[in-house]
């Protein structure tokens, strides 16, 4: 019988990203990062100051391509359309990324809870 996750694809996830969120913004970051399939940018973004998704929304086109140059995605455009398409979700349901994050914080330190992740190789047992 197959274990419930598929924990090969939770490490593959966990190797691209070296830092961890430290509080909300950053978790919302790595969410809408998450969701666009783009966590290899999240170390870039904390480096360069750029963990408030707030900021991504309100930015005016000149502003957000800026921030896309600064953070090495302005060479992939695919890589913008991705991102931009997460924010609009975000926009219009911005408690639905962190609620389905698997991540909770308690005494102000985030923890992992292992959610099922879909895999085409992979299909839990049906009872």
């Amino acid at each position: 019988m197959f274990p419930p996750y598929n924990f090969s694809l939770l490490f593959l996830v966990a190797v691209a990203v070296t830092a961890q969120p430290s509080n909300e913004s950053e978790l919302q970051l790595y969410r809408v990062l998450q969701r666009a399939n783009l966590l290899s940018y999240y170390d870039t973004f904390i480096a360069q100051g750029g963990d408030d998704v707030h900021q991504l929304v309100e930015a005016g086109n000149q502003e957000f391509l800026e921030i896309m140059d600064l953070v090495g995605m302005a060479s992939k455009p695919l890589h913008v359309r991705r991102l931009q398409k997460a924010l609009q979700e975000w926009v219009q349901n911005p408690g639905e990324l962190t609620l389905l994050s698997g991540r909770n914080m308690v005494g102000g330190h985030f923890f992992m809870i292992p959610l099922p992740v879909w895999s085409p190789f992979f299909s839990p047992a049906i009872e």
